[in-house]
C-alpha cells in the first residue's frame, strides 16, 4: 500500500533565512516518513517563489505536475514530489 504524505507549508522567519533551518527541518521530516514507511512527499509551491523552488530541488523534489491559477488568477501552481526510499 501506497502512503503519501503533504508537506503543506514551511517558513522560516526573514532574520534566520539562509542559514539551512528549512533544509534541515525537510531532511528530518524525510527520515521521519521514510522510517514510518511513506513512499513520498507532495508539495505544491508558487512558480514565482523561485528560493522556495530552489530548496525543495534541493532536497530531491521534482516537479510532476504545473497547474495555471492555482493560487489565483494568473498564479501557476507547481507540483513536486520527493519519492522515498
Amino acid at each position: 500500500m501506497k502512503r503519501l504524505a503533504l508537506l503543506h507549508k514551511i517558513c522560516v522567519a526573514q532574520p534566520h533565512r539562509q542559514q539551512g533551518i528549512a533544509k534541515a527541518a525537510i531532511a528530518l521530516l524525510r527520515s521521519r516518513l521514510e522510517k514510518e514507511g511513506c513512499d513520498s512527499i507532495q508539495l505544491w509551491v508558487d512558480e514565482d517563489r523561485s528560493a522556495a523552488r530552489a530548496l525543495y530541488a534541493s532536497c530531491d523534489f521534482k516537479q510532476v505536475d504545473r497547474c495555471l491559477d492555482y493560487y489565483g488568477p494568473g498564479r501557476i501552481g507547481l507540483k513536486m514530489v520527493l519519492r522515498l526510499e
